[in-house]
């Protein structure tokens, strides 16, 4: 039978939902005997059509309790009445209720929470429920804080709904793992978080998101499991960005992160423009003549520009050689972004693969998106720009940060650049300096590409024999 899909909801495939019950039920049975499984109270807080709690049913089933019992022992809510009907129909039983589980009283505590919570971000949110709505579930839940997701306050009720030796499984998007509005949760949930795992792209066939199965305890842990590595808790520091635990190479992000210094130590990133600043410049902008150079990052290379050579789509307007009066543009923008644009600089990409260009002559506005680090010591910038367009630094950010992805691609943030890991050695700062000056003096010249890769990759201490690592 077919439910007309409201917003947020992503139905969970039955490989899916078996998985999860299957950890959910390993959980709970680690320290306890077979038998507990016939008295065990499961609870579903966005139960729709009911896909995890009949897969529940058939994993108690194989374990030996009786159909009827087990049903007996189902409950689950959710806020769409024609979901909760056909639920109730497939189930055949359980205690399926119509309502908001955010806010409903609820006839806990439960021995397991199993979950797929609905997937609607703060836009959505508000133009479907209003603010007030959104209001008073910050009000209610202290992890509803900043650009939240509908499904982060589901964490915080599940751990209220739980027994003392519960265990709640949820499959989420894994954005919170990383972003800013996860952090209040992140810090909430971190003593009992039991482990983190991989779902992937492709679980949902409606939904491009990247899901994460996470699995907590009522019961404080000092370790988790993040898919088969064992990380200590105390190795974590705030705001405890989870997403790089995932990584098939944490020991190349760990032998990385060991590394006395850090990009910041040679300057300062930022980003290149408000979103308004943005608009504003369109107007001005023309094809050709003198001025200043519009580069994005559709147009920004490896250490040099692509301006001219590809065309710009820069608000929906396509240019091949866009300029600006210098006039114009100082007049327009007297303040942070016309101070950015006349600084000497290195101008990054905002998205994809990690690229910067160098713009030591002020002579480019650096578009929408686009990043810029800058230095009052010129050798600064010159090593900066070695290393930004180094294959350890672009693994390292690819790795580091990979719930800051979408559909595959970094969005790259200033915070992300100044923290790439540097190797404090005098020498090899003195090289790269060296060799980045030539590569910018002879820019037709590959061979001087290579060696600084490899100067640069040695100094980092050979990586790629270590964990897989490959120039990118």
């Amino acid at each position: 039978m077919t439910v007309p899909r409201k917003p947020g909801a992503v139905y969970t495939p039955d490989s899916a939902a078996r998985a999860i019950c299957r950890t959910a039920l390993r959980l709970f049975l680690r320290d306890k005997s077979s038998e507990a499984v016939r008295s065990l109270r499961v609870f579903d807080p966005a139960a729709g059509t009911g896909q995890l709690l009949l897969a529940m049913l058939e994993e108690l089933a194989a374990l030996g309790v009786d159909r009827r019992q087990a049903m007996h022992n189902l409950y689950g809510m959710d806020i769409d009445p024609e979901a909760v009907r056909v639920c109730r129909e497939r189930l055949g039983g359980g205690h399926v209720e119509c309502g908001d589980t955010l806010f409903a009283t609820i006839p806990g505590p439960f021995d397991i929470i199993v979950g797929n919570p609905p997937y609607i971000d703060s836009e959505t949110m508000t133009r479907h429920h209003g603010k007030p709505y959104r209001h008073k579930i910050a009000e209610q839940y202290s992890c509803a804080r900043g650009n939240w997701d509908l499904y982060i306050p589901f964490f915080e009720r599940g751990l209220e709904l739980l027994k003392p030796d519960g265990f709640l499984v949820y499959i989420t998007p894994d954005k919170w793992l990383s972003k800013s509005f996860g952090a209040v949760l992140r810090a909430l949930c971190l003593p009992k978080l039991l482990s983190l795992e991989t779902a992937g792209r492709g679980v949902f066939a409606d939904a491009r998101v990247d899901a994460v199965i996470t699995a907590m305890s009522a019961r404080d842990s000092d370790t988790l499991q993040a898919n088969s590595q064992t990380v200590r808790k105390t190795d974590l520091t705030a705001p405890y960005a989870l997403d790089y635990l995932l990584s098939p190479r944490l020991p190349f992000i760990r032998q990385m992160e060991a590394l006395p210094a850090r990009l910041a130590d040679f300057g300062h990133c930022e980003p290149s423009c408000a979103t308004a600043d943005a608009y504003k410049l369109l107007p001005l902008l023309r094809e050709g003549g003198g001025g200043y150079r519009l580069v994005n990052t559709g147009t920004i290379a490896p250490l040099s520009s692509r301006w001219g050579e590809k065309t710009i789509t820069y608000l929906k307007h396509k240019f091949r050689e866009p300029t600006c009066s210098r006039e114009e543009f100082l007049r327009t923008f007297p303040h942070a972004y016309g101070q950015k644009t006349r600084l000497p600089k290195i101008i990054i990409k905002g998205l994809n693969r990690l690229d910067a260009m160098p713009d030591f002559d002020a002579g480019y506005i650096p578009g929408k998106t686009t990043l810029i680090f800058y230095s009052k010591t010129p050798d600064h910038l010159l090593f900066a720009l070695g290393i930004i367009n180094s294959s350890p630094a672009r693994q390292y950010v690819n790795e580091r940060y990979r719930a800051s992805s979408y559909n595959g691609a970094v969005s790259f943030t200033a915070a992300m650049i100044e923290s790439i890991p540097v190797p404090a050695d005098k020498k090899f700062y003195g090289n790269v300096v060296e060799k980045v000056r030539q590569i910018l003096a002879d820019p037709a010249a590959p061979e001087l590409r290579q060696e600084l890769e490899e100067l640069i990759q040695r100094a980092y201490g050979n990586f790629s024999d270590a964990s897989g690592i490959r120039p990118v």
